[in-house]
Parts: C-alpha cells; sequence; structure tokens
C-alpha cells in the first residue's frame, strides 16, 4: 500500500513540475500577443499621418483611434526623434507569479516613414521547457 502511494506521489509531482513551467510559457505568450496587438494597431493611422504630412512630427498621439491599455500591457507611449522616425512602445504590468516580460516593455519602430517596421523585444530566459520555436512564430509578423 504504501508502495502505491509513494508511486502515485511521484506522479502528481511530475505533473506538477511538468505543469507550472508550461504556463508560465502559455502566459508570457498571451502577455506578448497582447503587446503586438495593441502596438500594431496603430501603424496604419500612423503610416497614413506620414504620408498626408511627410513626417511623424507633429502627429497627435492622443487623437489616434486605439486602445491604450490591456489586461497585461499598462500603457502604451509613442516617441519620435526625427520626422521620419517613431518608436510605439508597450509597458507590461508588474505581474505578481507568472510572466517574463512583467515590468518590461516590447516596440515596434520605423525608420523609413513607416514602409517597414521593426520589433523591439525585451531579453527573457529561455528555459528547458520554453518552446522558443512557438514564440518565435508569435514573433513572424515582426519580419
Amino acid at each position: 500500500m504504501k508502495g502505491k502511494a509513494i508511486v502515485l506521489l511521484l506522479v502528481v509531482a511530475c505533473a506538477v513540475l511538468l505543469g507550472v513551467p508550461r504556463y508560465g510559457y502559455r502566459v508570457d505568450k498571451a502577455q506578448l500577443t497582447e503587446a503586438m496587438a495593441l502596438t500594431f494597431q496603430f501603424k496604419p493611422a500612423l503610416s497614413q499621418h506620414f504620408t498626408a504630412h511627410g513626417s511623424f512630427l507633429g502627429v497627435k498621439h492622443e487623437s489616434l483611434p486605439g486602445t491604450r491599455e490591456g489586461e497585461y500591457v499598462g500603457a502604451i507611449a509613442f516617441s519620435s526623434t526625427r520626422g521620419d522616425n517613431i518608436t510605439v512602445t508597450a509597458s507590461f504590468r508588474e505581474t505578481a507569479l507568472f510572466g517574463q516580460f512583467s515590468g518590461k516593455s516590447f516596440s515596434i519602430a520605423t525608420l523609413d516613414g513607416g514602409r517597414t517596421w521593426k520589433c523591439i523585444m525585451p531579453v527573457i530566459h529561455v528555459g528547458f521547457f520554453t518552446p522558443t520555436s512557438d514564440l518565435l512564430q508569435t514573433l513572424k509578423p515582426c519580419n
């Protein structure tokens, strides 16, 4: 009887040890997906503004249509240092337990008036249980 209990306890412990990292990965993917959606929504309006005015300088960010926060993203910010470039940054909220993006940011940037965009992702820890190919697949629209 004791042998069966020990085996059952080992099976439960293995299930928990394999499940927790997988849950953390799912939170990471949800956070990244939300940040991408919130930043990407501004690309068409910004590109139209550049086409109409020849510059990102003077764009009224607060008048751009779109959502500025989500479950994981606390704020969206815009910055432009020259007329032909702009960066849209999603700042992640601090989360208590899971998620490698907690307190970090994800950005998209253009240096050519909105013709091409690059993603700027925070450095995250890739562990044994993190399926990096799947996270990279989430980033495919950035390439």
